[in-house]
């Protein structure tokens, strides 16, 4: 968290007259103005229904937090896998889509959040299901105790 929050300190924009206008990232158009507080606004009334919702809850709060502190161009410098946990939490706190900032949130957080590739696996519990490796299976105590006392007779000293 402290490397996050050293990182987010050097997002802070600079002053008026250093600034240079930087193109919109590939694929997240800017948000109007009224939309953008609409967010801020109802996800700030959302976490604040909830005692304990920002502590539980830190990537949706961090969001929130850069909504407000820096607007859409914060929130889009974020690392992808910030936008998806706070995704998952915010599907997680409310299930009620109908306000349009929060909705707007949602899809605008699927659409930054690339998940990570899945893994193709066949049905197997393991990969370990080809013949050159150990296979392991349950026996009776008897069958157990026969291997054992053969073993243990192998290694007495003569």
């Amino acid at each position: 968290m402290r490397w996050l929050r050293r990182w987010v300190r050097g997002l802070r924009p600079a002053p008026a007259s250093s600034r240079v206008p930087q193109p919109a990232a590939k694929g997240r158009a800017d948000l109007p103005e009224p939309l953008l507080m609409l967010m801020q606004g109802q996800l700030a009334t959302l976490l604040a229904r909830h005692p304990r919702a920002r502590r539980t809850l830190p990537h949706l709060a961090f969001v929130e937090k850069m909504l407000r502190r820096s607007g859409e161009a914060g929130l889009w410098a974020l690392p992808d896998p910030v936008l998806a946990r706070a995704l998952q939490q915010l599907e997680a706190l409310t299930d009620d889509w109908s306000q349009a900032g929060i909705s707007e949130l949602r899809t605008r957080l699927s659409k930054a959040a690339r998940p990570a590739p899945q893994v193709e696996h066949d049905n197997l519990l393991s990969t370990f299901g080809t013949p050159d490796k150990l296979q392991v299976c349950e026996v009776g105590l008897s069958v157990f105790e026969e291997y054992d006392g053969a073993g243990a007779a192998a290694h007495r000293p003569r």
